[in-house]
């Protein structure tokens, strides 16, 4: 998840940046739009890992803690 974020939608908001003609600066509505995207992130995650975190790989999770969030 974090790498397909980290990839794609770094190259979807220059796109649509392009795309409206804005600039992407801090303080602006579309920075706030993008920065809310950790919070949807962060309450999501513990649901999303739970689907793909079974057997080995959910006791690896449960014994590193928050290390690998």
């Amino acid at each position: 998840m974090n790498a397909h974020i980290a990839h794609d939608l770094a190259i979807a908001v220059v796109d649509t940046c392009r795309e409206l003609g804005v600039e992407p600066e801090d303080e602006t509505p579309e920075h706030a739009d993008f920065t809310l995207t950790n919070e949807v992130l962060r309450e999501a995650a513990e649901e999303i890992k739970g689907w793909f975190a079974t057997g080995i790989v959910a006791s690896l999770d449960r014994l590193g803690g928050k290390v690998d969030d």
